[in-house]
């Protein structure tokens, strides 16, 4: 992915002359110049890198072409960061409020967290993390490969989930495709159709639906509570609690697990070393490597270690989702080989 965004750059700089590259070469405030080289401000630019620590007490609303967080550096801003363009997140973003807008690609390898994120471009892809009290998407296809962690969720045109939701409120207004793990507490489905292949999702609230289910889906309801109407069409391969059983009450911060686990050197060549929790160290853990399209590649399982080193010489060089499960807990980062 790396290649073919650069790959990219190198085609827009040769069609337009006046294409502006601008990076951030100090750790600095967003509106200072000295953070910036060139020395000014981004404004207008078709390309702007984030290659240190960025930082703004104030307002931005900037248009610009593409928006390039790298790995290890992160962007900081206590107020809302409007973004009309495109966003590739390798590092992590912390942000009041995160709008982005008017272009056509949005990906996250890394970590987006905020009290608010709005995301409009044509299609969004998480590969990474993404935790925010509200999440509002409003493209026409967001793609979730990594960890989604908020208090509620409003969907787009279409939401497609290989991976794992908690959240205290879903309300999906577009069509659904859930691969993987959605953990909710009160979920409403509008006129829209849910579909998917061993997907699951766990209610502990409200359930409401009046959409199409249908596919290899698994409801399972913790409670049966005067908020649960049912009168959409469901298909006869739609299943409940019928595979693995879900939580009697979820909370986020409760499936929160952010941080507990550390993998490193990320990026790798050869091998990573995950560390895992202290607290878990006596206890069995399984850790899987999938692709970005959800293409298992390693599933190992551990027992009576607080550290796991693992080979991944046999992959090719790109960004690889790994799930760790652990006693109480599941975790999801990101591994990029080199």
């Amino acid at each position: 992915m790396k290649n073919l965004i650069f790959t990219l750059l190198i085609i827009g700089c040769a069609l337009n002359t006046n294409a502006t590259v601008k990076t951030s070469v100090v750790d600095g405030d967003w509106n200072s110049p000295s953070t910036w080289s060139p020395a000014s401000v981004p404004f207008g630019e078709d390309t702007v890198i984030i290659n240190s620590n960025v930082s703004t007490d104030e307002l931005v609303d900037v248009l610009i072409n593409t928006l390039i967080v790298n790995n290890g550096f992160t962007l900081q801003s206590s107020n809302t960061f409007g973004l009309h363009g495109n966003l590739f997140n390798y590092g992590t973003i912390n942000t009041s409020t995160l709008a982005i807008g008017d272009g056509t690609y949005t990906e996250n390898n890394g970590i987006i967290r905020g009290t608010f994120y709005a995301v409009g471009n044509e299609t969004m892809r998480n590969n990474g993390i993404i935790e925010s009290d509200s999440l509002v998407i409003g493209n026409p296809l967001f793609e979730n490969y990594g960890s989604i962690n908020n208090l509620s969720i409003a969907t787009g045109d279409q939401f497609n989930n290989y991976s794992i939701i908690s959240t205290f409120s879903f309300i999906g207004g577009s069509d659904l495709v859930n691969n993987g793990d959605i953990e909710v507490e009160n979920l409403t489905f509008g006129s829209a159709n849910v579909s998917g292949e061993n997907g699951k999702f766990c209610i502990s609230g409200c359930f409401i639906n009046v959409a199409n289910l249908s596919g290899t889906i698994d409801f399972c309801d913790a409670t049966e509570t005067f908020c649960d109407i049912n009168v959409g069409t469901i298909a006869a391969s739609v299943t409940f609690c019928a595979v693995s059983p879900c939580f009697d009450n979820l909370k986020i911060e409760e499936n929160n697990s952010i941080n507990k686990v550390d993998i490193y050197p990320n990026p790798a060549v050869n091998n990573v070393t995950i560390s895992l929790p202290e607290s878990n160290k006596l206890a069995k853990f399984s850790v899987a490597v999938y692709s970005l399209n959800g293409v298992l590649l390693i599933n190992q399982h551990y027992q009576n270690v607080n550290a796991i080193h693992l080979d991944i010489s046999k992959l090719s060089a790109g960004s690889y989702l790994c799930v760790i499960n652990g006693t109480n807990f599941t975790e999801q980062k990101l591994i990029m080989i080199q």
